[in-house]
């Protein structure tokens, strides 16, 4: 497996997480806790984005990685 195969495994990964977080929401589970770390999505954040499904460190550092490798 080369990097592109596992980018893109992680990609699809991260993708279905946030489908069951957002179908968890939905049903009225009230996830609250970040998908990629597990701790808790802080209240301001969940305030300002709703729909959020990580914490705001956990995001900035996707954020980062993407701009990184050129999204």
């Amino acid at each position: 497996m080369d990097l592109l195969d596992h980018a893109q495994l992680v990609e699809e990964e991260d993708r279905r997480r946030a489908i069951v977080a957002r179908q968890e929401m939905l049903r009225g589970c009230g996830r609250k806790n970040c998908m990629a770390c597990g701790d808790p999505i802080g209240t301001d954040r969940l305030a300002a984005m709703p729909n959020a499904v990580r914490c705001l460190r956990c995001q900035e550092g996707r954020e980062r990685w993407n701009r990184r490798k050129g999204q």
